[in-house]
């Protein structure tokens, strides 16, 4: 993803700004209407500075704070892959006799078989 930044406050704080999922669509907007592209950061952007004719990221957060915030986004990005692997170890186990389904907290044997029936639509 990449951003074209067209305009910007006195304190250089971008005010006017667009998405794009190429670098090449970002530069042509640039080039119709002005201003800077820069590539999109892992980490969620507070704001966008113009500061010597380049764009940064807004200093409301520190690297520790994105940093964090893309590690938590990368963690977030396994859950689906977790829970579909949780899933069948506990199939694994209960076809085996090793774990009873009876066994298990009726919280989690609800969210078992809500997603065995969301994907059976599938």
């Amino acid at each position: 993803m990449f951003v074209a930044v067209v305009a910007w406050d006195g304190a250089g704080r971008a005010s006017k700004y667009r998405d794009f999922p190429l670098e090449v669509e970002a530069a042509a907007h640039v080039a119709k209407y002005g201003g800077l592209v820069a590539a999109m950061p892992a980490a969620p952007v507070p704001d966008w500075l113009v500061a010597d004719g380049a764009l940064s990221v807004s200093p409301l957060f520190s690297s520790a704070e994105i940093q964090a915030a893309a590690a938590a986004r990368d963690l977030a990005l396994t859950d689906k892959g977790l829970a579909r692997a949780v899933e069948d170890i506990l199939d694994a186990l209960t076809s085996k006799g090793v774990l009873a389904w009876s066994d298990l907290p009726a919280s989690v044997k609800s969210k078992i078989d809500n997603r065995k029936a969301l994907r059976a639509k599938i």
